[in-house]
């Protein structure tokens, strides 16, 4: 009898600890699930506050930034002093690049409204930039006037005529294996044999068609075309379009007109003006 009510506090003792320890296991088990709990609806929020339900299907999709796409935009591009259509002519708003018809006319749609710029630019013109406030639906740019950058004037003998950006004219060399090679600023041989170089900037005209000739500006057996060079200061005289390494000069440009790049051997060009 003494034995056991000698062990009977240890026992309770003993109890006691083990159901404290179970208490506090079950309190850190459900303070656990309820942080889970509480993680789960904070991204079940954020994933909801990310998409919006479809109408058909009653789905959810992802949300789209900007949901207005309801504006549109037109106008026409022209040629300042003249009104001739810029055909071409590129439109830069939003982000987005969209090119105007052969009559310069152009109209955008999924524009969204509010306060936008709009550039406009085309090769061989000056850019122009215009500010609009569009709204939904549709919106009138108006016409837009380019200014035109100086043409060179190209004409063969067969009486076509080329406008040629002067930003783009060079006089060139078709080198084998390697296209065209430019010298800027240009060499011409003079009878007498000297050479010297002229920028275009201060070229008048040439007048050709070249005719074969050779001078002592390079060695025999590299004849060049001789033309008439007139110059801005007044100066003119007959020079031969000759490179020693290269044989000769062709003149290239871009077209104002078409865009594209025009080579010709200055035996079929009968005059070229500057501006």
């Amino acid at each position: 009898m003494s034995l056991t009510s000698s062990r009977s506090p240890k026992l309770r003792n003993s109890f006691l600890v083990i159901l404290i320890l179970t208490l506090a296991a079950m309190s850190i088990a459900a303070d656990s699930r309820s942080v889970r709990s509480d993680r789960s609806d904070t991204a079940r929020k954020a994933a909801d506050s990310a998409v919006e339900p479809d109408a058909e299907t009653n789905r959810r999709r992802p949300a789209r930034v900007n949901r207005d796409a309801s504006a549109s935009l037109s106008g026409r591009v022209v040629e300042a002093g003249n009104s001739a259509s810029v055909s071409g002519a590129v439109i830069i708003v939003q982000g987005r690049t969209f090119t105007a018809d052969a009559d310069g006319s152009f109209t955008i749609t999924g524009l969204a409204s509010g306060p936008t710029t709009v550039r406009i630019e085309r090769w061989g013109y000056e850019a122009a930039t215009r500010q609009v406030n569009l709204v939904s639906g549709s919106n009138a740019l108006g016409t837009v006037s380019l200014a035109p950058r100086p043409v060179v004037t190209l004409t063969e003998t067969n009486g076509t005529t080329h406008r040629l950006d002067f930003d783009s004219v060079e006089f060139a060399s078709s080198a084998p294996l390697s296209g065209y090679v430019t010298v800027t600023p240009p060499e011409f041989c003079r009878l007498d044999g000297t050479i010297i170089e002229h920028a275009k900037t201060e070229i008048a005209s040439i007048i050709g068609p070249g005719v074969p000739a050779s001078a002592a500006c390079c060695p025999a057996g590299s004849p060049g075309l001789q033309v008439t060079l007139n110059l801005k200061s007044g100066q003119s005289f007959p020079v031969i379009l000759q490179l020693c390494e290269y044989y000769k000069y062709d003149f290239i440009g871009r077209s104002r007109d078409s865009g594209q790049w025009v080579y010709r051997d200055f035996s079929t060009i009968a005059q070229i003006q500057f501006p």
